[in-house]
């Protein structure tokens, strides 16, 4: 082999190297998730441009709170809110204070403040002229919520001490209870001049979907009583029931929560030193 030939292989051997070298150091947006990713780059130059989140989804967490109670009577330091995406067709959001079990519904308007939400269309919501009053504002990481309804007013002012990931667009997260639950139940009454407790009775329940993206309903088969109850229902599973319009148990006190596998829930009528309540204890059917 002579001294040219070896110079020439020599120097297709260092180009290769060279070539080989460049195509392993290329530079470029190396996250998938950004708009102008690059599958060819190796190494990340800082050039990744994202799509803005929008201020709705960053009012997603839990925020920690000062909670004022009583137009101002009462004060409680070290209060949690949870706000969750809630309906997917309206973005409407859920705020939950689950310390004394509060659960309201609201809209951002998208400028930095927050309202107060009325789902006409819905059975069992709040119409106009019922709903409770919610005004507030979001400034960055700082939260201020007024609500007032009928007796009751809450204000809060706190920070947010969790961001939630979340979309509005993601899957019915309600289909996790839908089913037959078997358990028991017990029937509690009481007058001014007695009371008392019977039961527990076998009972069947039956969770199914309304066509609204926040409400589920919830029956007992068998039972001409329990038809068509409608709970508004959280992601973690609290169920709050409509306040007055298209409610048909109009005056009565009812609530509950799923855990695990478990339904546990109550209707009660009151009026002045009497009253009945209902109390369900049951399983998820396998």
């Amino acid at each position: 082999m002579t001294l040219k030939v070896m110079k020439n292989i020599a120097l297709i051997v260092i180009l290769m190297l060279c070539i080989s070298f460049a195509g392993c150091t290329k530079r470029g947006c190396t996250d998938p998730t950004a708009k102008n990713y690059d599958e060819s780059a190796k190494n990340d130059d800082g050039s990744c441009i994202y799509e803005p989140e929008s201020e709705q989804n960053l009012i997603f967490g839990r925020y920690k709170c000062t909670r004022k109670s009583g137009y101002g009577q009462v004060v409680e330091d070290d209060t949690e809110l949870e706000i969750h995406p809630i309906r997917v067709s309206d973005k409407i959001l859920s705020v939950c204070d689950n310390s004394i079990g509060l659960s309201f519904y609201i809209t951002y308007t998208g400028d930095g403040f927050i309202k107060d939400t009325v789902i006409p269309d819905v059975p069992g919501y709040m119409p106009d002229g019922f709903a409770a009053r919610i005004l507030g504002s979001v400034r960055e990481d700082s939260l201020h919520i007024d609500y007032i309804w009928t007796s009751k007013q809450y204000v809060y002012d706190g920070f947010k001490i969790q961001q939630f990931t979340g979309e509005f667009d993601t899957p019915d997260y309600r289909d996790t209870w839908v089913g037959f639950y078997d358990g028991t139940k017990e029937n509690i009454w009481w007058t001014p001049d007695t009371g008392g407790v019977s039961g527990p009775y076998n009972a069947t329940l039956e969770v199914s979907l309304t066509e609204n993206d926040s409400v589920l309903k919830i029956i007992e088969v068998g039972s001409d009583y329990f038809q068509n109850a409608m709970y508004y229902v959280n992601t973690n599973g609290v169920l709050r029931s409509p306040s007055d319009g298209e409610d048909p148990y109009v005056g009565a006190w009812r609530g509950g929560s799923f855990v695990g596998d478990s339904l546990n829930y109550y209707i009660a009528t009151h009026s002045v030193g009497a009253g009945t309540e209902t109390r369900f204890y049951c399983k998820k059917r396998q």
